[in-house]
This record gives structure tokens, sequence and C-alpha cells, in this order.
């Protein structure tokens, strides 16, 4: 009966759903330091404001964060406001000044099967305006936090 349990358990966690830890401050207020969510390992649609896991090379890990652009947009972040295919975003956690821009101070037009993602927390966030993280390809995704 525990092997029936363990292995119902690693097969759920390998392509259904699968526990994560949030670590830092990247995504307050939204989600806190040590806080645990869910990943749904088996969505296949990506959308505006999603929040994200995804394996990360840049910095040896995996990451949190929240989709700003999908394939196909351009993204800009000009004098601390953030401007997908030319015109400032103004939803949700996505709204807010950006002090630093990054890579997205230059005009950035998203491939197929890329993303440009965004901690809430702006002021601390390591994510895609940073060089060693950039646009993040679906494929390094890992799953959608089920809210």
């Amino acid at each position: 009966m525990v092997a029936v349990i363990f292995f119902t358990a690693l097969y759920l966690s390998t392509y259904w759903y699968q526990v994560a830890l949030i670590q830092g401050d990247s995504m307050l207020p939204t989600y806190h330091n040590w806080q645990f969510v869910l990943l749904d390992k088996h969505t296949e649609e990506y959308a505006y404001g999603d929040v994200v896991a995804f394996r990360c090379d840049g910095v040896k890990g995996v990451l949190i964060k929240r989709i700003a652009a999908v394939p196909g947009d351009t993204v800009q972040i000009l004098e601390g406001v953030l401007y997908r295919n030319g015109v400032p975003v103004e939803e949700g956690r996505l709204n807010g000044h950006l002090e630093f821009e990054g890579i997205a101070k230059q005009l950035i037009i998203l491939s197929a099967g890329e993303y440009f993602l965004l901690g809430d927390n702006y002021e601390v966030s390591r994510d895609s305006r940073y060089q060693e993280i950039g646009c993040i390809p679906e494929e390094d995704f890992i799953g959608k936090v089920v809210p």
C-alpha cells in the first residue's frame, strides 16, 4: 500500500502538480518568503498576469515570476513605465514604477515561445530585465502557480 501511495504521489508531482517554495521577497505582496505554492504542470496555455515557475540557467535555479509579455509582443521600459506593444501597461501587479529598466531600456521583440517576466516587487526582483535572466523560453517553464 505504501508503494502505491509513493508511486501515485511521484506520478502526480512529475506530470500534474508540484509544490514549490517561494524564497525571497521578489513576489511581495502577492506571495511572501517561505510560502508554499502549488504548480499546475499540465497547463499548455500561458497568458498575461499568470505567475509561473521556470528553470533559469543564468542564476542556476528555479524562479517564480509574473508574465508581462507573451510571444510576438514588444516590450520596453521607459522612464519607469512598462510598455507592451507600444502601450503603457496598467493592469494588476504589472502597474507601477520600475526604477531599473535593465535590458528593457531597448525595445525587445519576443520571438515564438519567448516570455518577458517580472516579479511583483520591482525594487528587489531579479527578472527578465536582467541580462543573466532575460527573456524566458516556454520550454524552461515548470508550471503555472495555482491561485
